[in-house]
């Protein structure tokens, strides 16, 4: 089955899927992103909880401008901030 063309034409995915690129990618978002957000939510789990925030924001922009479903790609920014 083919995937429908906006998800086709996406970069992160066709990336995501070679081996080097996702190492660059995790080793960025585990040790920049993930880190400064860990710190500032502390304790035991900081880690974990930083990384399902940041994969929250993720699958968020994932959907709205990658798949385009269409609740999200219609909201406007100040809606989906509030």
């Amino acid at each position: 089955m083919t995937p429908p063309l906006p998800v086709r034409r996406s970069s992160p995915q066709r990336s995501a899927s070679d081996p080097e690129v996702a190492d660059i990618v995790r080793k960025g978002i585990e040790e920049h992103a993930a880190a400064r957000l860990a710190r500032l939510i502390g304790g035991p789990e900081g880690d974990l909880r930083a990384q399902l925030g940041l994969s929250l924001v993720a699958g968020t922009w994932l959907l709205r401008t990658v798949v385009g479903t269409t609740a999200l790609a219609a909201a406007d920014d100040e809606r989906l901030t509030r």
